[in-house]
């Protein structure tokens, strides 16, 4: 198969860690907000904590303002997460078909449970 000839949009920008790391090391390197008591949990544990059904890839959960995303699951626990930082500047208006492709979407993971 061909590589495709643009990205995907929903990886742009992300970057994936281990889910052994913790939410205090997180928030030292990209300085968001993390509860004290919670700064030792890892990501995996986070997931774990955070959701009311086992994790599927895609999951996404927020950490301040970072939204992490659960990319690989094994043994029902995550182990690598994508970080979504914020963007800085003010995102392109949507086309008709993207913003149709974002609803179904949206809609197709309140249903899915994701």
């Amino acid at each position: 198969m061909l590589p495709s000839t643009e990205p995907d949009p929903h990886l742009l920008g992300d970057f994936t860690v281990s889910g052994e790391v913790t939410l205090g090391d997180i928030a030292a390197a990209y300085g968001v907000t993390v509860d004290p008591e919670q700064a030792k949990l890892t990501l995996a544990d986070y997931f774990d904590v955070h959701l009311d059904h086992a994790p599927k890839e895609g999951a996404t959960l927020a950490l301040d303002t970072i939204d992490l995303v659960a990319r690989s699951i094994s043994g029902g626990r995550v182990n690598v997460v994508g970080l979504r930082l914020p963007e800085d500047e003010e995102p392109e208006p949507l086309t008709r078909m993207a913003s149709l492709k974002r609803k179904l979407s949206e809609l197709w993971s309140s249903v899915a449970g994701i």
